[in-house]
């Protein structure tokens, strides 16, 4: 098996961190979160699947933008977290 360079495996166990810390504050939020709030979360996920999924004629573009933007906002909640830690 290929070992990992140390940058790579600093990359990982970053990204490991983050999600935990992600994970963590998800959680977090669900506990506290109401059947009517769960639901509402829910419908509004449908609404926009209705809206730009493949129902709606497969707007993938639009798709595709938001899931940049998602991962934008994660990977700046990443560097916050590392370094918050210290490890950048």
């Amino acid at each position: 098996m290929a070992r990992l360079k140390p940058e790579v495996l600093e990359y990982l166990q970053g990204y490991a961190l983050a999600n935990e810390f992600l994970e963590a504050e998800r959680m977090r939020e669900l506990a506290w979160m109401t059947h009517e709030e769960s639901r509402a979360v829910f419908d509004q996920l449908c609404e926009v699947w209705e809206r730009s999924g493949s129902k709606a004629g497969g707007h993938l573009d639009a798709l595709d933008e938001l899931r940049l933007l998602a991962l934008l906002v994660q990977r700046r909640a990443f560097e916050l977290y590392a370094k918050s830690k210290g490890l950048v």
